[in-house]
């Protein structure tokens, strides 16, 4: 079998997705599966940027040998060897599109399509772009939106919350299954557990910073707990944001009690984190349906989590046993969310211990075996 990974990726780069994506190419290469991907950028420096993104998840940076890369650092460039790339590698026998980002997935489609190729594609979709855009743009992506879902061999839901957003407005699809992200098994491993009875006082917050993630209602929270607490961030994209949320904790006096470490690779977050952390996710908007990263690495440290209602953290973390949650998304609700946490010492020593045993389902080598076998019984 042979996988076709659709998903442009244009080097030097840190966002989420292309974390998602170097992490489920190792992953598939790891299984001993012959994957094709395309990433953009100078052949020299760009093999190199992606060996050491590799590196940066744990992986030995061997894995970017068996990328296809583009040469040149032109991205409408990039483009157009990208399609011709993606057909190619398409047409060659026992092939298999996967594809994580809507364009990319009517890309596949298209070429399947206008050459009659016979590879599936599969559309793992993380959340439905035409509902967070507005106008005639949220227009096109729901037009895109529906072809993927009439044309796609099969669509791959990251939680139930996208599944059942998706029915009724979409096709229904051929296919359908919920399968869950993961973490990176390779970088994120237990934290070492307090002494029993230890206090917990420190918090941490680890992502990016951009609207919708609730990063800016962290120095309000943090102001309405008592002096004893502190707070970590990991996390610097977008920088302005970084700068603003600085500034907001030094207007509060609270720069004392935090530590912004600011954007660092993936393998030296453990590293930072202190210890007996409560694991933070603070999302306030009701339309953010993709389920959060962060949620997936604090299971696999092995954190409890305080979080406020959001439906794909509802859908995943069961309340009180793997989370608690505030009652809606303000600070002062999440302060209290806190407080009933970390004032109970005995609560999170078992919320860290229930939150080991699930994350023994969800390393990314686990969901690797999954796509494997989704992959292999969509060409039956």
């Amino acid at each position: 079998m042979h996988v076709v990974y659709a998903q442009r990726l244009f080097l030097p780069t840190t966002t989420a997705h292309a974390v998602h994506t170097c992490a489920t190419v190792g992953e598939a290469l790891d299984q001993g599966l012959d994957v094709d991907f395309f990433p953009g950028g100078a052949l020299g420096p760009g093999r190199e940027h992606l060996a050491g993104f590799f590196r940066n998840l744990g992986f030995s940076g061997q894995e970017a040998a068996r990328a296809v890369a583009f040469p040149l650092r032109s991205r409408p460039l990039y483009g157009l060897w990208f399609r011709a790339r993606l057909a190619l590698a398409g047409s060659l026998p026992g092939a298999v599109f996967h594809a994580t980002s809507l364009k990319e997935a009517v890309m596949a489609l298209q070429a399947k399509k206008a050459l009659g190729l016979r590879a599936p594609v599969f559309f793992e979709i993380h959340h439905l772009i035409s509902q967070l855009k507005g106008g005639a743009e949220g227009r096109r992506f729901l037009d895109m939106e529906r072809r993927a879902f009439a044309e796609a061999d099969a669509i791959i839901f990251n939680c139930r919350a996208l599944r059942d957003q998706a029915a009724g407005l979409l096709p229904e699809p051929a296919r359908s299954l919920v399968l869950p992200l993961g973490f990176n098994q390779r970088v994120f491993f237990p934290l070492p557990a307090p002494a029993p009875g230890a206090p917990c006082r420190e918090l941490c917050y680890v992502g990016t910073l951009q609207a919708g993630k609730g990063v800016m209602n962290l120095p309000e929270l943090l102001s309405l707990l008592p002096d004893d607490f502190r707070l970590t961030v990991i996390g610097g994209k977008p920088a302005d944001r970084l700068q603003a949320l600085r500034r907001k904790l030094d207007a509060a006096g609270l720069a004392g009690r935090t530590t912004l470490c600011g954007q660092v690779p993936q393998k030296t977050i453990r590293e930072l984190l202190p210890a007996g952390a409560i694991m933070i996710i603070p999302l306030h908007t009701a339309e953010d349906f993709l389920a959060p990263m962060k949620m997936y690495e604090a299971l696999g440290l092995g954190l409890p989590i305080a979080a406020t209602p959001m439906p794909s953290l509802k859908d995943f973390l069961v309340a009180d046993e793997n989370a608690v949650y505030s009652r809606d998304s303000s600070p002062a609700a999440l302060a209290a969310a806190v407080r009933r946490l970390a004032d109970n010492p005995g609560r999170c020593a078992a919320m860290r211990a229930a939150n080991r045993t699930k994350a023994a389902g969800q390393t990314n080598a686990r969901r690797g075996e999954l796509l494997r076998h989704i992959w292999f019984d969509g060409l039956k």
